[in-house]
């Protein structure tokens, strides 16, 4: 039975004991399945997907980003190691590197985000938005390392005294690194701007 299945099916099946280690964070552990559930936990799981997915992408355009995860991490809770779970996972990533989510910890989002990318790359290049993963994976990381790099104080000089000229060269240094990470930025808000446009299914 299972030397008949589809690369992509068994890529899949792979895909659910990768979630599983990867990406603690966006679901629990699922229980093993056999092949025979699994095939047919994802016939399901295709079934109700479009709805799920066109219910997620309305949330999301609205802007209502905790309602699109909401249906996100339900569908992928419901059909874990599925195909379409996994497409549950890609796309809630995705999301959470939307710049116009609103969050109190906006690295942590990032963080999320890339986790949750990888544990998609996980299953393979078989899986349908393989390629459009490892792209927004190296945008997270990019991402990632800005918020490191916002994180880190530089030096500063006191209120009320002349700074030196080691310190005027170090604040010079993080006002040009300042501006670079932004234009690195807004080029990245562009790249996820048209693999939005590309993603988001036409009326």
């Amino acid at each position: 039975m299972i030397a008949t299945l589809a690369p992509r099916r068994l890529a899949v099946l792979a895909l659910g004991a990768a979630l599983a280690a990867g990406c603690a964070r966006f679901r629990r552990h699922p229980a093993p399945l056999t092949p025979a559930v699994a095939l047919s936990a994802g016939a399901i799981a295709a079934s109700e997907w479009p709805l799920a997915r066109a219910a997620a992408h309305q949330a999301a355009v609205g802007g209502k980003f905790t309602r699109a995860d909401s249906i996100l991490r339900a569908f992928s809770a419901s059909y874990p190691g599925t195909e379409s779970a996994a497409d549950a996972l890609f796309y809630r990533s995705f999301y959470k590197l939307d710049p116009a989510v609103e969050t109190t910890a906006p690295a942590e989002n990032v963080r999320e985000a890339r986790q949750g990318l990888e544990a998609y790359i996980a299953g393979g290049p078989m899986l349908p938005h393989y390629a459009e993963a490892i792209t927004l994976r190296r945008i997270a990381a990019h991402l990632d390392s800005l918020h490191v790099a916002a994180a880190a104080d530089p030096v500063r000089a006191p209120l009320g005294v002349a700074p030196t000229q080691t310190v005027r060269d170090t604040l010079k240094m993080r006002d040009d690194e300042i501006l670079r990470l932004k234009a690195d930025l807004d080029q990245m808000k562009s790249e996820m701007e048209r693999l939005r446009r590309r993603l988001t299914p036409r009326p």
